[in-house]
Parts: C-alpha cells; sequence; structure tokens
C-alpha cells in the first residue's frame, strides 16, 4: 500500500500523540508476570432448550454443527444485521508479547496466563457500512464521513467508542475484551505473533507498505482467515474493545476472565492497528488507546462479541 497524503487522514493530530505517549517505555525490568489461574471447570453441556433460549431475538444457527464441549452451534448469524458469527473456546491462554520478538513493549508484557471461563461468539470481520447503514436506517441516524473507496463491503470507520454502543444495543452483542480479542486473534496458537504465524507477511493483512494490493482500505475478507475462522485481525482498521487502557495492566491483572473496569471519559483499548500502520501495531500482542468520546481517526471500526451464559 502506498501511504499518500489525504485530507480524510486525520490520525497526524491527537491520536498521533496518543500512539507516541503508548510506545513509550518505562526504565528497569518488565514486571514479573501475574500468578496462573486455577483450572476452570469443565463447562456444562447446553440442552436444544438452552441454545433456543439464549440465542432468542438476535441470532439463529448458522448451520448444524455443534460445538462438543458447550452444545451450542459453532456458527451463528445475528438477526438485525447478518453478520456470521464464530464460537471460540473457554480455555487459558499466553496473553502478552510472545518471547524472542524483537517488537515488543513494555505494555505487552508480562506475558501471562489469562483463563477465560465462558466460550463466546466472536464476528467474522468487522462490521461493514452495509450493516451500518441499516442500523442508521432504522434509527434515524446519519453515516460517520467515510472514506471515497468506502461499499458497503468495507468496514465501517471513523466511529467513536461512544458512537457504537448503540449498535451493540441495537445488535444485541457487546464489544470483545482486550482478552477475548487476543485469544480470537491467535487462533488457537499462544507461539502466533500475527494471527497466521511467527512472521509479518505482507499478503495475509492490509497494512502500510506495498504489495498487499490495497491503497487504503480493504473489504472486509480480503486476507485469508486465521485458524479460528476470523478475518481482518492484522490491520484494515482498528478495533475498539471493552477494557480501559492501561498500559501497566498486565502486571496486576486477574488471571481470570480479566476487564479493566469502565470509567467515563477514560481512554479505551484499540487493536489491530489498520491499513496505515505497520507491524509493530499488526501483530496479535500488539496494544493502543484513544478517548470514547473523540472522533481521532478515521480508521478505527469494530467488531462484536458475545459470551455464552
Amino acid at each position: 500500500m502506498r501511504i499518500r497524503p489525504t485530507s480524510t487522514l486525520v490520525t497526524a493530530g491527537v491520536l498521533a500523540l496518543a500512539l507516541l505517549r503508548a510506545m513509550a517505555s518505562s526504565a528497569g525490568d518488565a514486571p514479573a508476570a501475574p500468578a496462573a489461574p486455577p483450572a476452570a471447570p469443565a463447562p456444562v453441556r447446553a440442552t436444544p432448550e438452552d441454545v433456543a433460549k439464549f440465542l432468542a431475538g438476535w441470532a439463529q444457527a448458522e448451520g448444524k454443527d455443534l460445538d462438543a464441549a458447550t452444545g451450542y452451534p459453532k456458527k451463528v448469524r445475528r438477526t438485525q444485521d447478518g453478520m456470521v458469527m464464530v464460537l471460540i473456546p473457554a480455555g487459558t491462554f499466553q496473553m502478552g508479547a510472545v518471547p524472542g520478538d524483537a517488537l515488543v513493549r513494555d505494555r505487552e508484557e508480562p506475558r501471562h496466563a489469562v483463563a477465560l471461563s465462558k466460550a463466546y461468539y466472536m464476528g467474522e470481520s468487522e462490521v461493514t457500512v452495509g450493516m451500518w447503514r441499516k442500523y442508521a436506517a432504522e434509527n434515524g441516524l446519519s453515516l460517520p464521513t467515510l472514506r471515497s473507496e468506502a461499499t458497503d463491503a468495507h468496514p465501517v470507520h471513523y466511529l467513536r467508542w461512544d458512537d457504537v454502543q448503540g449498535y451493540l444495543k441495537w445488535a444485541g452483542v457487546a464489544l470483545p475484551t482486550e482478552a477475548q480479542w487476543e485469544r480470537a486473534a491467535k487462533g488457537g496458537h499462544d507461539e502466533y505473533v500475527y494471527p497466521w504465524g511467527a512472521s509479518d507477511d505482507i499478503k495475509k493483512r492490509n497494512g502500510s507498505g506495498e504489495g498487499d494490493g490495497f491503497d487504503r482500505l480493504a473489504p472486509v475478507k480480503s486476507f485469508p482467515p486465521n485458524d479460528y475462522g476470523l478475518y481482518d485481525l492484522s490491520g484494515n482498521v482498528w478495533e475498539w474493545c471493552s477494557d480501559l487502557y492501561d498500559e501497566r495492566y498486565y502486571a496486576s491483572s486477574p488471571s481470570r476472565d480479566p476487564l479493566r473496569p469502565s470509567a467515563s471519559s477514560a481512554s479505551r483499548v484499540l487493536r489491530g492497528g489498520s491499513c496505515v500502520f505497520g507491524a509493530l501495531f499488526l501483530r496479535s500482542s500488539g496494544r493502543s488507546y484513544s478517548w470514547p468520546e473523540f472522533r481521532l481517526d478515521v480508521f478505527i471500526g469494530f467488531r462484536c462479541a458475545r459470551s455464552l451464559p
């Protein structure tokens, strides 16, 4: 991708300052990792009645394949916007920078074991312009300012954290926690630096640099999925998470189901990088942030999640 000046790119302002601040590393050794979480109890397999009750009003099964551990469909399709969601298993994974990764920043350390006690659904891709258009039409809202290349197949973008809250309620879903996002991005491989493996591959993500086939934004699913069947977890648009951002959170975060508590007007986590960033932020452990009430970067979108009961 060629990086060219554009009047619609607003990252050079406040967000650029925020990213520089996030990249600053503190002196001294990285803090010790929190204690490993205890083993989670085995999930109770849902009955067909349980599944029907859970999906009522917001989704339906996509296909007939059921998850052996939980009894829930491996995929569902949301009723309101048609997005397919993939079931990500509960369990323990290693969160944070992979040992040997030359691009590690202090905010990604210490690497630590995190247990997610519930399986959860994750959107196959970011929410698209077409999906947002339907939401806006049904709720008397206008579209955000979109880039000229954007079609209904592109990820919706230029969104504040506050903007997406109404969409989440309308669709019956939530933003993923930062831990849910990273587990999903790694696709079941703790040793992966990127969603596809250990090394950057310009043919598998929409970031900066020549050769990925796109000048800026790409339609969703333009690149191969990871091993969980999820697309676009590296580049294209930043993705909001539900957590409050804390650069040193990993040193003291809970080992089970971590979620940095919500706070009004505090910065929120962004994950995945965007089409104008390089490998530093395109890695699965890369972390950044912005403020929920401000529209600071044209290349910010989101994908949705929903945990099982």
